[in-house]
């Protein structure tokens, strides 16, 4: 018996396989998209709790506006609950990109600070390595724009402070990029904020922290116990434990600053006295260009005076110089007349003086021809006379030096005492032969001669007698002197002959130069007179022709002088303009610089005031939650968990009621088997265990493997959907048992309890009544039979639909049910992608109007921006401009503790805000009136903060704090703003708004070509970056499509869970109506009226469940947006009417598809077996 049941059970599995299966299926759905998605908010936590804990992520990061000593770093680790700290460096800088001037946080690499610690923030190498020496770096791994950097590149990094060096932040600005890196203080792509450049950090960069020059550590990271004991992240005990240490770190806070009071006093005074001397120097340095301008300015109008009154002589002087030139004009007229009787006379004259000379000039040359004759004929004998004479001259010369040096021998030889006449006699004998070789070949001593002085030296070496020597000497002397006072008196002679014959030719000479200087003097008085008379008469035209030139000089200087008045007129009137210029110039200078000075007297006396209530600032305390994405990346798991209550908590009720009306219809249907089997001895236990485990198999099949899919698919699917936000290393499932427990539990408790229920309902009748069909219920009139109107006018069929529709009201109410839980999954999933498409396309096409957002390096005042405010009206790329004062700060509503970041928004005029923003009001969607006292917020941030119209908010950041009255809610969808007049500005924080930022519009073939025109800003203006509404547009469509995947998925799993529940309860229709449409088909229904008879019903009950379905879709979407949504984020409310159409028709579809599958069914049964299965 027993056998036989199990062998039943194993048949009945068989033979209604389809109904197993598709309980199986559903439950596999419902337990599997639960399970799913359930674990995908642990899973995401358990995986940023392996990455934080295997990297040894900090739990607190400390950061000082002045530094933290080695004594401060010690003080710190001495804190009761603190394990472990890591003092670091951390700056702000910018790095210039092809479109911008990039923010880039640079840190110092994660070191030991003990040796027997591993190093906080520990950073995974995704490629390369690590730093080694000074001068390399490595980056962020994720870094999210164009161009990113790659191991090998360099970086050079600058100072975002205008007056100050970058080599007081770092040893050295270029970096070499050896390695890309993960750190784990960043498992989201935003960076952080900065006080640097737009306020966005784009990516960071680590360096070896000797790289560093600040004097002292900037921050410290440390680690607690909590962390020391992997307690988790994201729960209570985790945040308890930080909150408990935040106090004791304040209160060492102020014990630190206290001590190091002194010394920041000290060196704040310091840079105060440096402020104060050079604010001397250049007011005396601006004192003296002034001073030199006036002086400049004085000499100008002394020079205009002087002017002034030489114009008023020149005009006196032109009237007195047209007066003189009319009388010289006359004055010439008559000297040329006179001129010209006088040239007459002078030509008679000199033509009769001038024949008396030339007969005097040729008896003078007849007679200078003679002379002449007889002068060349002497020059050639005295020329042969001279060149004898000198001749004989030149051998007297010779013949006396050959005398002179035959005296010296003599005179040597003479007083030589004897000795060193020996040893000098073949000297003094080569001397004589050398002195007689020079002399003249007829004064030469012969041979016989130096022979006979050879003997006597001969004869004195015998004899020893010098005087025969000297008589020797002596001899030849006079010999040669006769012959040289014979050739002086023979020159004498020639030379007396040469001058008689020269002085006979001077005397004839004489007397034709006495006849040349009388027709010289004929000829020069007659010249002179020619001369003279000429000269009177050249002089009387040169005093004609100077005249005229004089004349014409005074007329052209006249001209001129007529020209020069008017020039010097102009120039004057030019000079008086200039000077009342350059007064009004000077002035004005005089003022900014009174103003300038002025403003920084007040900013020392500010600072004075700021050194004396100093408190010395404080330590800011920050934890894990302050990193960036740490905390939405925490509240998008929460969001997952709750949808994951809501949206898989629906899906398995669907699943679970409609299991219950598959197992109690089964029950029923079986009711003639299980009579039987009471009958033949079967125990009623025995009976319901072939149900139960036929609904148990049913169940834990469907869980198990649902469990399985859902756990290996749905987490990571979701994780992957979040991928553009955040990146985490590996991620890790991770699920809790008691979440599998209650999937299994709902699945067991939907089919197996209620098995055992209508089972043992079933068994309390007798078997022979359990054999028998069960009485169909009493027949009654449907409410539509009591509405004439309505009931009159239906045929046959309609009337038969309406009946069975309402007679069978749990079958009624379990597919109406059914179809409207698919119906509302499927809305609430398209309702979210419908929420979440709208925020690009309203935001940056209807709200903000502009096409670029220019953040400029240095914010100043509309004066102070004057300059590149000319410059934006006047390129031809830009439709308009506005500046505006845009800075991150954090708002809370008055007395509230909440805290949201927003940006405040301060146009440079109110009237010009509407062009660039459209503000509209968040409910009724009219135009809000931006006035000078509007305080208009976003809808989201009201909505945090609960802050409706008429509510005080409070706005701050470090530098200024603003209680602001809220006038308007504006309709806004990304980050959240606040819209302040600059006139409301200025009255609440004292000072004009300082602009920092410009909003632009682009003309038409502008927008083709952003990129060329931001280069150009970027690299010939003080601008920092652009940034394009389109780029904008793209990043956000990002975020949003990591959304839509975990859209998509939730569409899949209802599409598929409607079209299981759809056809489980088709099938469930059909079965339990066989001999009902077998009855119509003897009747002589054809096979599609009697498929038509059972489709009519699901229709009908479908086109219910689906109005039914899209109004609680609506609820259910509007809950589900509410959920999701980030801070910085307002989704829409509204669904579109497509979205209404695409659920209710995927439903038909469904239905319609399960119609179509069991038509076949219908067609197939058979009738005589179905009229017969009663007996």
């Amino acid at each position: 018996m027993k056998n036989g049941l199990v062998k039943e059970f194993f048949r009945e599995i068989k033979q209604s396989r389809n109904r197993f299966i598709s309980i199986m299926l559903i439950i596999l759905l419902g337990v599997g998209f639960f399970v799913g998605v359930k674990a995908a908010s642990p899973s995401m936590k358990y995986s940023a709790d392996k990455f934080f804990q295997s990297n040894n992520l900090m739990d607190f990061r400390l950061i000082s506006e002045f530094g933290f000593s080695d004594a401060d770093i010690d003080a710190i680790s001495n804190i009761d609950g603190v394990t472990q700290v890591m003092p670091a460096y951390t700056s702000d800088l910018l790095v210039q990109a092809k479109t911008s001037n990039n923010v880039v946080r640079v840190q110092s690499l994660p070191q030991n600070y003990k040796e027997s610690e591993n190093p906080i923030n520990e950073v995974n190498v995704v490629e390369g390595r690590l730093p080694m020496k000074s001068g390399e770096c490595v980056v962020d791994s994720n870094q999210q724009f164009e161009n990113s950097y790659k191991v090998g590149d360099k970086i050079t990094v600058n100072s975002s402070e205008k007056d100050k060096d970058i080599k007081d932040i770092l040893k050295t600005n270029t970096y070499t990029v050896v390695g890309l890196v993960e750190s784990p203080q960043y498992i989201s792509y935003d960076r952080g904020i900065s006080r640097v450049g737009d306020g966005t950090i784009l990516y960071y960069m680590m360096i070896l922290p000797q790289d560093f020059a600040y004097p002292k550590y900037t921050e410290v990271y440390v680690k607690i116990i909590a962390s020391a004991d992997e307690v988790t992240a994201f729960s209570e005990q985790y945040k308890n434990d930080i909150g408990n240490l935040e106090k004791p770190f304040e209160k060492l806070s102020i014990d630190r600053i206290e001590i190091n009071k002194n010394e920041i006093l000290q060196e704040a005074k310091d840079k105060i006295q440096k402020i104060k001397d050079q604010l001397a120097a250049e007011r005396k340095d601006a004192e003296e260009k002034f001073a030199k301008a006036e002086e400049e300015i004085n000499k100008g109008k002394e020079t205009i005076i002087a002017k002034e009154k030489e114009l008023a002589d020149s005009e006196k002087k032109l009237a007195s110089a047209a007066k003189q030139i009319q009388q010289s004009k006359n004055k010439i007229a008559q000297s040329e007349k006179d001129l010209a009787a006088a040239r007459v006379d002078y030509n008679n004259q000199i033509a009769a003086a001038e024949k008396d000379l030339e007969q005097g000039k040729r008896d003078y040359e007849d007679g200078l021809n003679q002379y002449n004759k007889a002068y060349a004929d002497f020059q050639v004998q005295k020329k042969q006379a001279e060149e004898q004479i000198a001749k004989e001259k030149e051998n007297l010369a010779k013949l006396k030096k050959l005398i002179d040096a035959l005296e010296q021998m003599y005179s040597d030889i003479e007083n030589m005492p004897m000795d060193e006449i020996y040893n000098q006699l073949d000297s003094i004998m080569a001397q004589i032969r050398k002195a007689n070789e020079t002399a003249p070949p007829e004064y030469k001593l012969t041979e016989e001669q130096l022979q006979q002085i050879e003997n006597a030296i001969e004869g004195f070496k015998q004899s020893g007698n010098k005087e025969q020597i000297l008589a020797a000497l002596r001899e030849e002397i006079n010999r040669e002197k006769a012959k040289y006072n014979e050739g002086l008196a023979q020159i004498a002679a020639a030379e007396k002959q040469l001058a008689d014959a020269e002085n006979a030719l001077a005397a004839q000479k004489q007397k034709l130069d006495s006849a040349k200087a009388k027709l010289d003097a004929a000829e020069a008085e007659l010249n002179r007179q020619k001369s003279e008379g000429q000269k009177k008469l050249d002089k009387a035209q040169k005093d004609i022709d100077n005249a005229k030139i004089k004349l014409a000089e005074a007329q052209r200087a006249y001209n001129q002088g007529i020209k020069d008045l008017a020039n010097g007129k102009k120039q004057l009137e030019e000079s008086k303009i200039k000077i009342v210029q350059s007064e009004k110039d000077l002035n004005q200078a005089k003022e900014e610089a009174e103003l300038k000075f002025k403003e920084a007297e007040g900013e020392i006396l500010q600072k004075e005031k700021e050194l004396k209530d100093l408190t010395l600032g404080k330590w800011y305390i920050l934890n894990r939650y302050d990193n960036p994405g740490f905390q939405s990346f925490e509240d998008d798991a929460e969001r997952i968990d709750r949808i994951a209550s809501i949206f898989p908590l629906f899906f398995l009720i669907v699943a679970a009621l409609v299991c219950l009306t598959t197992m109690t219809r089964m029950i029923e249907e079986q009711r003639t088997q299980i009579g039987t089997l009471k009958a033949i001895g079967y125990k009623d236990k025995r009976i319901v265990a072939k149900y139960f485990f036929y609904a148990l198999a049913a169940a834990l099949g469907g869980s198990i493997l649902g469990i399985i899919l859902g756990l290996a698919f749905l987490p990571k699917l979701i994780f992957n959907a979040y991928h553009a936000l955040y990146m985490l290393p590996n991620f890790n499932v991770h699920f809790s048992w008691g979440i599998v427990a209650i999937a299994i539990f709902s699945a067991l408790l939907c089919t197996c309890t209620v098995t055992l229920v209508v089972a043992y309902r079933e068994f309390r009748t007798t078997p022979a009544t359990l054999m028998r069909p069960k009485a169909p219920k009493k027949g009654k009139r449907i409410f539509l039979e009591k509405v004439p109107f309505v009931w009159n006018r239906l045929n046959f069929t309609s009337k038969v639909t309406a009946r069975n529709i309402l007679r069978y009201k749990s079958r009624f109410i379990m597919t109406i049910l059914g179809v409207a839980g698919c119906t509302a999954l499927i809305l609430a999933a398209y309702g979210l992608k419908d929420s979440i498409s709208v925020v690009v396309p309203r935001q940056y096409g209807e709200i903000f109007t502009f096409d670029s957002m220019m953040n400029l390096k240095y914010e100043g005042t509309l004066p102070e921006k004057s300059n590149i405010k000319a410059i934006l009206n006047q390129d031809k790329d830009f439709e308009s401009n506005i500046l505006v004062d845009q800075r991150i700060m954090k708002g809370s509503k008055e007395n509230g503790n909440n805290e949201i970041e927003i940006r405040m928004f301060v146009p440079e005029k109110t009237n010009l805000l509407p062009s660039y923003v459209t503000l509209k009001d968040a409910k009724n969607k009219d135009d809000i009136q931006f006035t000078s006292e509007s305080v208009v917020i976003t809808n989201k941030f009201a909505k945090l903060l609960g802050v409706s119209v008429g509510d005080t908010i409070n706005i701050f950041d470090d530098n200024m704090e603003l209680h602001l009255k809220v006038t308007d809610i504006a309709e806004n969808y990304v980050y959240n703003y606040v819209y302040i007049s600059p006139e409301l500005y200025k009255d609440k924080v004292g000072d004009e708004a300082v602009f920092n930022t410009v909003l632009s519009k682009f003309i038409d073939e502008a927008k083709n070509n952003q990129e060329a025109v931001a280069e150009r800003w970027l690299k010939n203006y003080d601008v920092l970056s652009v940034v394009f509404t389109s780029s904008v547009i793209d990043n956000f469509n990002n975020i949003i499509a990591s959304l839509n995947r975990v859209v998509a998925v939730m569409i899949i799993c209802a599409a598929a869970l409607a079209f299981v529940v759809l056809y489980n309860l088709t099938n469930i229709n059909v079965a339990e109506r066989l001999r009902e449409i077998a009855t119509i088909k003897v009747l002589g229904f054809t096979d599609k009226e009697s498929a038509n008879y059972v489709y009519r019903e699901n229709i009908v009950l479908s086109v219910i469940g689906i109005l039914l379905g899209l109004i609680v879709g609506i609820f259910l979407s509007y809950f589900i947006v509410s959920s999701v949504e980030m801070d910085i984020v307002m989704f829409g409310r509204e669904i579109k009417a497509m979205s209404f159409l695409y659920a209710s028709g995927l439903t038909i579809i469904f239905t319609l598809f399960v119609n179509l599958v069991m038509y076949r069914r219908i067609n197939n049964i058979s009738m005589v077996e179905s009229l017969k299965s009663i007996e």
